[in-house]
């Protein structure tokens, strides 16, 4: 449970890190930021964890560093394994559809985090959340 909350937090603060290189979120106010973060956090973490997958050996570990690879089974044991399972399934299935092209993952994170269905918002930042959507899901489909 220890390496998974390890593993969780290190995954939260690369998350955070990537949406920071990003203008379209710096530009944001910050209680707007903290809001999209926390809203959408967990399914972040999921998408995220796609990046850092190792088919092969069933592991995940972020690519170009010298992270320890921690062992998909392991979150059996944390999580349960309906709840395994379905990660796995997500992860899996992700992971084949973007061919290894981790591109597509990072706009999906985009895509995620800017969800204006998020009730914390009021209608102004749903409106401004609503255009980056919109933004990154041509980018997308392009």
């Amino acid at each position: 449970i220890n390496t998974t909350i390890n593993i969780t937090e290190l995954g939260v603060r690369r998350i955070i890190f990537y949406f920071k290189l990003i203008s379209d979120f710096r530009s944001l106010d910050h209680d707007l930021m903290v809001k999209l973060l926390k809203h959408n956090m967990m399914s972040l973490l999921q998408i995220h964890g796609v990046n850092s997958y190792n088919v092969k050996d069933n592991t995940f570990q972020q690519p170009d560093t010298d992270d320890t690879p921690f062992s998909a089974n392991s979150l059996e044991t944390v999580y349960g394994p309906e709840i395994y399972r379905l990660i796995m399934s997500i992860t899996i299935n992700l992971h084949t559809y973007c061919q290894e092209d981790m591109t597509y993952i990072k706009i999906l994170m985009l895509i995620i985090l800017f969800d204006p269905a998020n009730e914390n918002l009021i209608e102004s930042e749903k409106e401004i959340v609503k255009n980056l959507l919109n933004k990154y899901i041509s980018l997308l489909y392009s």
